[in-house]
């Protein structure tokens, strides 16, 4: 039976990628940039940064924006190509906010 799963598995994992569902290359890394504008609706945050010369958007899915202009952050590159589509680059802020790091534990 577990042979048989695992050959299932495999089987389905091959047909997905032969039918260009899993990207063929991903890249990422993290780079700094320092904030030029901070907007916040009801439900996320958006942050501007200069990135190359060009003025981009990284969300924050936590919700951990810095909350002045002129802050430096660290935010998340990642590209991905799937075939048939022009590449994917998104920018993304992932450090959590302050009020979210776990207090000490008490005696």
């Amino acid at each position: 039976m577990r042979v048989t799963s695992l050959a299932s598995l495999l089987l389905a994992a091959m047909l997905l990628s032969s039918c260009n569902f899993f990207p063929k290359t991903t890249s990422s890394s993290t780079e700094k940039a320092k904030v030029l504008k901070v907007y916040q609706a009801n439900e996320g945050t958006a942050t501007f940064v200069d990135r190359k010369g060009q003025e981009i958007v990284i969300t924050s899915p936590l919700g951990g924006t810095p909350s002045a202009v002129g802050d430096e952050i660290e935010y998340f590159v990642q590209t991905m190509e799937i075939p048939g589509h022009p590449p994917i680059l998104s920018f993304l802020h992932i450090n959590p906010r302050p009020s979210a790091t776990p207090a000490p534990a008490k005696p």
